[in-house]
């Protein structure tokens, strides 16, 4: 050992020097601890204020400030401005005796112009509880704080913002279990790149402007769940913020609004539920929330529009397809969901009830289109191949989607893809906003989604575990186009199809001409007397509308082939064989085949009739020749058995 009593030394007689070895030294740090300071008055400075309190809690690098003014219950304080936080300190209005979770200390402006409490930098990981805070001309500021917790107070009638969140600084802040209401300007504010904070759990309501406003190019992954935003707090009656509950924009990206389990209720606002706008405004994602219904999604309680994606916003998820994260959008004034404006790209409407009530057994319904896409908003996405990235758009009063708002506006690439619509007023999918578009021959045309042409269904055969589709498409030629067929109970009252559920989904190639065919078995079954309709999809993603729907008809059941033996096919005694001429074959046509269109004067329905009665035509003439064939075959065997074996067949040794 070592003369220090700690570390063994080992010598090396082969070592020219000593190696010399150094004891470390300790030292036991005194722990820290905070300060505590009280407040005991109302009055706005001196001792016993709170004014004193953040004024000494500064001065010693932080500290818990508690409450006991006036031996408890509630009590106001009229303040002319509290200085600045810039020391860790936890503000603890809960400590005034008599707390039972409601605020007791009401902290008022009585100086215009002023701001409730500021936390500044240096006073990063404060806590605010307990406080009722009103009549500044904001309520609480995060300057470039970080890591502070404002939790279980009322900030409420402000003269401008209730909570500000700003600053590149600003982080991991926390917003909870908080009412955030009446105030004259937003609800709850961050910008200036202020990333990573959380508003949760809150009740954000009555404001003059947006419940939520997520500003500025760096303002980035935010989260806003589990909150009450735009309703009172029953989350059944309107308390509107009056320019919406929630905007996102200038740049503001990858905020997430609700979570799968953890979503918010975002009803009742003057404005549009969620907006998200401007260039830049991207990759923010939407999920899990009620969103123009009540808490219970059984009733409306509308917003203006449902989700509004303008001025160039892209890549924005609403929705997704896994479990828990499609939205509930419905009872909403305008349309469930908008986008629209050139640059507008990339954005998604996956996994969401549009239309329908939250258990989708009934009609809860938008007023407008279930989803609307225009004014050059091209490659969007609603729906998708994913398992479950479909929506359900039901009992809209305008058309399930509508893209453009004319046959000649330029939005183009929508993809509509594996979607269930269903019962909307007008059309499931409408090109132009403008009704039905007919079949133009040939493609590409202009116009929305290059005014893509529907396929023309022309027979539907089903046993009841598969089904069988016939049919054509025209359009542009030497292109491969997907095509998706969807089952409905009834028809709609065009004739047009929508598209209640997929039945299955195909790829064909038009030739030189633009022409293809389809004959295809989907390994799924319908039931006789239900309506099958198609959409067609180009590789660039443009969608048509719905085809004329046809009805299924129960598929002929096979009859059973004749059995073959010795017995049946020996040859009879030669001069019967010779002088009886073969039994006659009754020419019996095969089983009628009928097409069920519903009654029209459109072009398409005539197509579809005609086409129907040519293939009825085309199928009689194969049985007969296939028949023919079968007989000829039939009397050579039976001629040569009689040549070769006159008195009968060979028996066998």
């Amino acid at each position: 050992m070592s003369r220090s009593g700690l570390i063994p030394l080992r010598r090396n007689r082969a070592q020219a020097h000593r190696k010399r070895v150094h004891a470390l030294r300790f030292e036991t740090l005194e722990p820290l601890t905070l300060l505590s300071f009280m407040v005991t008055s109302t009055a706005d400075s001196g001792p016993g204020s709170l004014t004193q309190a953040i004024l000494d809690a500064n001065a010693n690098g932080g500290g818990t400030i508690d409450f006991d003014i006036n031996g408890g219950g509630s009590q106001t304080i009229n303040s002319a401005g509290l200085p600045a936080i810039n020391a860790p300190i936890t503000m603890d209005a809960t400590s005034q005796p008599g707390y039972n979770g409601s605020p007791l200390i009401r902290l008022n402006a009585n100086t215009a112009g002023t701001v409730g409490i500021t936390v500044e930098r240096g006073g990063s990981g404060s806590v605010i509880r307990g406080l009722n805070i009103t009549g500044f001309t904001g309520g609480i500021l995060l300057d470039g704080a970080a890591n502070t917790l404002i939790t279980n107070d009322t900030v409420a009638a402000t003269q401008g913002t209730g909570i500000a969140i700003s600053g590149s600084t600003a982080s991991g802040n926390i917003v909870q279990a908080s009412m955030v209401e009446n105030n004259a300007g937003y609800g709850i504010d961050v910008s200036g790149g202020a990333s990573g904070n959380i508003m949760r759990g809150d009740f954000i309501s009555g404001n003059g402007a947006a419940g939520i406003l997520l500003t500025d190019a760096g303002t980035s992954g935010n989260v806003v769940q589990g909150s009450m935003i735009g309703t009172d707090g029953s989350g059944s009656r309107p308390m509107n913020n009056a320019s919406g509950d929630i905007y996102i924009t200038n740049g503001s990206s990858r905020n997430t609004i609700g979570r799968p389990g953890s979503g918010n209720l975002i009803s009742g606002s003057a404005g549009d539920g969620i907006d998200i706008s401007g260039t830049g405004t991207s990759l923010n994602v939407v999920q899990g929330n009620f969103i123009g219904v009540n808490r219970f999604g059984t009733a409306a309680v509308p917003n203006q529009e449902g989700v509004n994606i303008s001025g160039g916003a892209s890549g924005n998820m609403i929705g997704g397809s896994a479990y828990g994260q499609g939205n509930l959008i419905s009872g909403n004034l305008d349309n469930g969901v908008d986008i629209h404006d050139l640059g507008t790209s990339g954005n998604a409407v996956q996994g969401n009830r549009i239309g329908t009530n939250g258990g989708v057994t009934g009609a809860i319904p938008n007023r407008g289109n279930g989803v609307m896409v225009v004014n050059l908003a091209s490659h969007n996405t609603v729906g998708g191949v994913a398992l479950g990235a479909g929506n359900v758009i039901g009992f809209n009063l305008g058309n399930g989607i509508a893209v453009g708002q004319s046959n000649t506006e330029g939005t183009t690439g929508v993809a509509i893809r594996d979607n269930a619509i269903f019962a909307n007023a007008q059309l499931g999918i409408d090109l132009g906003d403008d009704g039905v578009t007919p079949n133009s021959p040939g493609g590409p045309h202009s116009g929305p989604n290059l005014r893509q042409n529907f396929p023309i269904v022309t027979m539907v055969t089903t046993n009841g575990s598969a089904t069988t589709v016939v049919g054509t498409l025209n359009s542009t030629p030497n292109t491969t186009f997907r095509i998706e067929f969807f089952g409905n109970d009834s028809w709609s009252s065009n004739g047009y199809g929508q598209g209640e559920r997929m039945v299955g989904a195909i790829l064909v190639t038009t030739d030189g001409n633009g022409n293809a065919g389809f004959h295809s078995t989907l390994p799924v079954g319908m039931a006789a007397g239900q309506v099958l309709s198609a959409t067609a999809t180009d590789p660039s993603s443009d969608t048509s509308e719905f085809s004329l729907g046809v009805a299924a008809i129960a598929a002929p059941q096979p009859s059973a082939a004749p059995r073959l033996s010795a017995a049946s096919i020996a040859a009879p005694q030669p001069s019967a064989s010779m002088t009886t001429p073969p039994p006659a074959v009754t020419n019996s046509p095969p089983p009628q085949t009928t097409v069920t269109v519903p009654p029209s004067s459109t072009p398409a329905a005539a197509q579809a009739r005609a086409r129907a009665a040519q293939l009825r035509q085309e199928l009689i003439q194969r049985y007969e020749a296939q028949r023919a064939a079968t007989l000829q075959k039939l009397e050579a065997s039976r001629i040569r058995t009689a040549s070769v074996h006159p008195t009968g067949p060979r028996p066998v040794r």
